[in-house]
C-alpha cells in the first residue's frame, strides 16, 4: 500500500490480482507524488543524477506466486506515464528482452553464479549499451573476504569500461550479523522471498560489508578495509585506461605510433574476458556465489599491477610527444 492506496482490488497479498492492472486510485496518488518529486529534481538540476530503484531481483519461474514481470512492467508504464525521462533501475542479474521497453538503467551481473544459473553473455552486456539503455553491474553476493588482494571489487571497475557499465552498486557496506573483529563470517538470517515463502539462509564471508565501525577497537569514526582500498585502486584502474584511451585517439590522428600503446590497453581488457568457463562447468559452484573464488577469475593478482604499470608508461610516453 501506497498514500494510502492499496494496489489491487482484495487484500493482501492480492492472490486472484491481475498483476498488470493497477488500481486507478492507485496509480493516481502515486503519479501526483512522482510529478512533485521529478519536477523538484529538475529544479534543483538533479534529475540527471538519480535514478528511480524500482525492484530488487525481480525473479520470475514456474514457482513465483505472483506475476513479477507483469507488476513490474505496470509499475514502470504508470512511471512514464509521468515523464518518459525518468531513469528506472532494477537489478534484474540477467537481461530480459520482454522488459527492454520498461527498463531504463539494467543492473546486471559481470560474474556472478548463482541460483542455477549462468553469467550474462557479453553481447547482452553489450545489446543493453548499443540499444541505448545504460549498464550498471549488480554486485549481490560478490563481495567476499577469502581473497582481499584479488577482490572483485578491484576487477569491477576493468569490466566496467571494457562493456561499458557506468556504475557498479554494492548492496551493502556496513551490514553486520556478528563482531567482523571477532568472526570473518555471517550468521544465518531468516529471510523471505514472496508471501508464506520463508528460509533460514547464510551470507557468503564479508558480503554485506567493506567498512568496519570504529567503535569496537576504540576508534572515533569507520575503518577500511583492503577491500575498501582495492575499490579505490579500481576506481584508479579505470581512469588510466580511460586518459590512455583518449591519449591513443588524439596520437593516432596526428599520425604517430601508438601499437605500444594499444597493446597495453588490449592486455587490460584481456583481464575482463568473459565468459568464465572454469565456473560453468561445476554444478556444485553454479548453486553458489563466487566471489570468495575470485582467484579462478583471475589466477594472478600481480598482472592487474603489471598491466597498470605498463600503462602508466604508454601513457607518460604519450603525454611527452
Amino acid at each position: 500500500i501506497k498514500f494510502n492506496e492499496p494496489p489491487y482490488p482484495g487484500e493482501y497479498p492480492y492472490e486472484n490480482a491481475d498483476r498488470g492492472e493497477l488500481r486507478p486510485e492507485y496509480k493516481q496518488a502515486f503519479q501526483a507524488v512522482l510529478s512533485s518529486y521529478w519536477e523538484h529534481m529538475k529544479e534543483k538540476g538533479w534529475a540527471d543524477k538519480i535514478l528511480l530503484y524500482i525492484a530488487d531481483e525481480p525473479y520470475q519461474d514456474e514457482n513465483t506466486p505472483v506475476d513479477i514481470g507483469a507488476q513490474m512492467k505496470a509499475l514502470s508504464s504508470m512511471i512514464h506515464e509521468v515523464d518518459e525521462d525518468i531513469p528506472i533501475y532494477t537489478s534484474t542479474w540477467w537481461y530480459h528482452p520482454e522488459w527492454a521497453d520498461y527498463i531504463d538503467v539494467w543492473g546486471l551481473t559481470a560474474f556472478g553464479v548463482a541460483w542455477g544459473k549462468q553469467p550474462v553473455p557479453p553481447e547482452d552486456l553489450r545489446h543493453v549499451v548499443s540499444s541505448g539503455d545504460r549498464l550498471w553491474f549488480t554486485t549481490d553476493g560478490q563481495m567476499c573476504i577469502e581473497t582481499p588482494y584479488l577482490a572483485v571489487e578491484r576487477l569491477l571497475p576493468l569490466y566496467a569500461y571494457k562493456y561499458g557499465a557506468e556504475a557498479y552498486e554494492f548492496w551493502g557496506v556496513n551490514w553486520f550479523t556478528f563482531n567482523p573483529y571477532e568472526f570473518g563470517w555471517q550468521s544465518y538470517i531468516f529471510q523471505s522471498q514472496a508471501p508464506g515463502e520463508t528460509f533460514w539462509i547464510r551470507y557468503p564471508n564479508g558480503d554485506g560489508y567493506i567498512i568496519y565501525p570504529g567503535k569496537p577497537i576504540g576508534h572515533d569514526g569507520l575503518v577500511a578495509s583492503i577491500r575498501l582500498k582495492q575499490v579505490r585502486e579500481g576506481v584508479t584502474d579505470y581512469a588510466y585506461l580511460t586518459i590512455l584511451d583518449q591519449l591513443i585517439q588524439k596520437a593516432h590522428a596526428d599520425g604517430q605510433n601508438v601499437e605500444a600503446a594499444r597493446e597495453a590497453l588490449n592486455q587490460a581488457l584481456e583481464i575482463a574476458e568473459l565468459p568464465h568457463d572454469e565456473f560453468n562447468s561445476d554444478p556444485i559452484e553454479v548453486q553458489i556465489f563466487n566471489g570468495r573464488y575470485s582467484t579462478r577469475l583471475l589466477k594472478n593478482p600481480d598482472r592487474v599491477l603489471n598491466v597498470r604499470e605498463e600503462i602508466a608508461v604508454q601513457i607518460e610516453n604519450l603525454t611527452e610527444k
